[in-house]
């Protein structure tokens, strides 16, 4: 396969990827031996999958945002190098009909990689149930990775193993793929395949649209605060996305429900989504907006919104830990409180975040600057890279600072709330009630 002269100028960038065996298939490597970046055999093969990346963004086919460059990472990031910190991380990926996002994902994560230097990180992919092209760009994916130096496990299904969602088991399903992919994290196989006892991170990221600047925001915030559980902040329509799990210290939701109603029963719906004025958040914590609003990483008592820094502990049998109140390690699973055996009355990436406090891993926390989204318009909307050219929706613009600069940290509290606010089956229209935070 020739590297082709104008990757843009092609008129079907799909013809130029490898072709992807018949699913469902497996991808494995296991060597973490850096590359030589200096060779032009390298430089020539590390650009191939970026050009081929490239030949995707135009507006006929998946146009992905204008991000800084990975040169102009470093002022704001040094401490995250390859040659100040030698910090492991497990990245998992959960992907069904992706072919939108993943050109924006290879090229984006390509960023991270090299500027952490790959042989730090472990690709776990779980696909399943795609009918599009994800499969194909999954090859692509690999093709950069074995560039990078990094070690992976791609399980791709395909559409040969289509998600069971069916009878209310959306929540349950979730959960197991989630798990899936966090396999060999749990079993130490990962470990064992990098020469290391542990990773330090897990970073768990959703179909989104992103920059580099912004995973790289929450690893920084993650190490900087000493937290145990750092989510971005996803938007959609306007509004933060991930309503069903965020919820602050305090327990509230991010929006009141009388807002939320008004704003999406009684307002038009363009192609664009509600027309304003849009729901302000957090107005029921004082507190916490301020933060939020200003853009400074705040402490919550759940959170997922898009991607998530998690402290891997929590996931393996016996590490020590201070404070222990549940000895299982952590599993993503459904609620245990439901009258069904089927349920989809809390999220897992809720229930996640009660279990983290049950085990006494209650440092986590929302970094707002960080604000991805899950089309490139959603994105361009809320970004906080400096590169946003309107103005935000609700008024939360960039204050540019380098991380140097900002060395304020978190205040931890080191209980949960004792009540948090339930929108149970995400049923919106149903009255809000509150309940003990470790009910489900």
């Amino acid at each position: 396969m020739e590297l082709p002269s104008s990757s843009r100028s092609l008129k079907d960038p799909w013809k130029t990827l490898p072709e992807a065996p018949a699913t469902p298939f497996v991808l494995v490597r296991n060597d973490t031996s850096p590359p030589t970046f200096r060779s032009s055999k390298f430089q020539s093969s590390a650009s191939l999958a970026q050009s081929y990346v490239a030949a995707f963004d135009s507006s006929s086919f998946f146009p992905s945002p204008s991000c800084v460059s990975a040169s102009r990472l470093s002022k704001r990031f040094a401490s995250l190098s390859n040659s100040n910190t030698n910090r492991t991380i497990y990245l998992a990926l959960n992907l069904i009909d992706a072919e939108a996002i993943l050109p924006n994902f290879i090229n984006e994560i390509h960023k991270v990689v090299a500027f952490m230097s790959g042989h730090r990180f472990y690709f776990s992919v779980w696909e399943n149930g795609s009918k599009d092209r994800t499969p194909k760009l999954l090859m692509l994916l690999e093709k950069a990775l074995i560039d990078l130096g990094v070690s992976y496990k791609f399980m791709v299904h395909g559409s040969s193993k289509p998600p069971n969602k069916g009878g209310s088991r959306r929540i349950i399903e979730l959960a197991r793929v989630r798990n899936d992919a966090l396999e060999e994290l749990y079993n130490g196989v990962a470990a064992a395949k990098m020469g290391i006892k542990a990773f330090d991170m897990v970073l768990f990221m959703n179909d989104i649209i992103w920059c580099a600047s912004d995973m790289l925001e929450i690893i920084n915030e993650h190490m900087h605060q000493g937290a145990d559980f750092t989510c971005a902040t996803d938007w959609g329509g306007r509004v933060v996305y991930d309503r069903w799990v965020a919820r602050t210290i305090n327990g509230h939701p991010f929006y009141t429900q009388a807002h939320l109603l008004d704003y999406f029963n009684d307002r038009p719906w363009g192609h664009d989504g509600p027309m304003p004025p849009y729901p302000e958040p957090l107005l029921d914590d004082p507190s916490s907006r301020e933060l939020f609003i200003n853009l400074k990483p705040l402490q919550v008592f759940s959170c997922w919104n898009g991607a998530v820094v998690m402290n891997p502990k929590a996931f393996v049998q016996g590490n020590p830990l201070d404070n222990i109140h549940e000895v299982k390690p952590v599993r993503f699973r459904a609620a245990k409180n439901d009258v069904s055996e089927v349920t989809e009355k809390a999220s897992e990436c809720f229930l996640v975040c009660v279990d983290f406090w049950k085990r006494g891993l209650g440092k986590i926390m929302l970094v707002p600057r960080a604000s991805v989204g899950y089309d490139l318009r959603q994105y361009n909307e809320v970004r906080q890279d400096g590169r946003r050219t309107s103005k935000h929706p609700v008024g939360i613009e960039v204050k540019t600072t380098n991380r140097d600069n900002d060395k304020s940290l978190i205040q931890w509290r080191t209980n949960p709330p004792k009540e948090v606010a339930y929108h149970d089956h995400a049923w919106w229209h149903e009255k809000e009630r509150w309940g003990p935070w470790d009910e489900a």
